[in-house]
């Protein structure tokens, strides 16, 4: 950036792929948001899935599948088109969401003859979405786990893991970084667990409970990204 400090941008998104957010994103004014600038999970859950030679039933929003064209574009090549799923991956399915959709998810793993491996694509509790608050993907993966008594992996934010990624992202050390979100658990507390520190903004999913109630106590607390952000670069001077 043009004031020395290195950012990205890091998203528990799993219902756009990363290079239409970044478009998305730019369209909002943000023009030095790149793909590149994004950790998301679907990147990560396709490298996962490529690194242990699994085979993904997609139980994801149709608008992230671009994401995965690289594991599917391998098993088409190598099975023809045609293999038996044995790992699941949810994300956020949105309208898609029905009982016989996740019926057919839970029936396809319990026919695999091999061991099922569950990739969640984050841990969220909920999200905001057009003014109302909605549940989100954590607690799907929840039932798939209690259903085919495996442990998920997971492939976002709270996890070390994904903050680790952009810790490379930014090529800073965790004590020289700062998260900045809107959740007081995914956001703050997890980058605080691995050393950051952590301001809270009172945008989005937002409650004045999570400044109390939560567990987590933000290193500062922000009305908009942009007072949060000014705080830094003032700061810095």
């Amino acid at each position: 950036m043009d004031n020395g400090f290195n950012f990205c941008l890091v998203t528990n998104e799993c219902t756009t792929a990363k290079r239409l957010l970044a478009k998305k994103l730019n369209g909002f004014g943000y023009d030095s948001v790149q793909p590149t600038n994004i950790i998301s999970p679907a990147p990560a859950a396709c490298q996962y899935l490529l690194d242990n030679n699994l085979r993904p039933r997609l139980h994801v929003w149709d608008g992230v599948l671009e994401d995965f064209d690289p594991v599917m574009k391998k098993l088409n090549s190598e099975h023809r088109g045609t293999w038996q799923p044995n790992c699941l991956v949810v994300g956020d399915v949105m309208d898609k969401i029905s009982r016989d959709y996740m019926d057919e998810s839970l029936q396809t793993m319990l026919d695999c003859p091999e061991q099922v491996h569950i990739v969640s694509l984050g841990a969220g509790r909920y999200y905001k979405d057009s003014g109302r608050l909605r549940m989100d993907t954590g607690a799907y993966v929840s039932a798939f786990e209690y259903c085919l008594g495996v442990k998920a992996v997971v492939l976002g934010k709270p996890t070390g893991e994904f903050f680790n990624q952009a810790l490379v992202k930014v090529g800073g050390k965790a004590e020289d970084t700062i998260m900045i979100g809107d959740d007081i658990v995914s956001d703050v507390g997890g980058a605080q667990n691995l050393g950051m520190r952590g301001f809270l903004v009172r945008t989005g999913k937002y409650k004045p409970s999570d400044e109390t109630e939560r567990g987590v106590k933000p290193d500062a607390v922000f009305d908009n990204l942009k007072d949060a952000i000014e705080n830094i670069v003032n700061f810095s001077k």
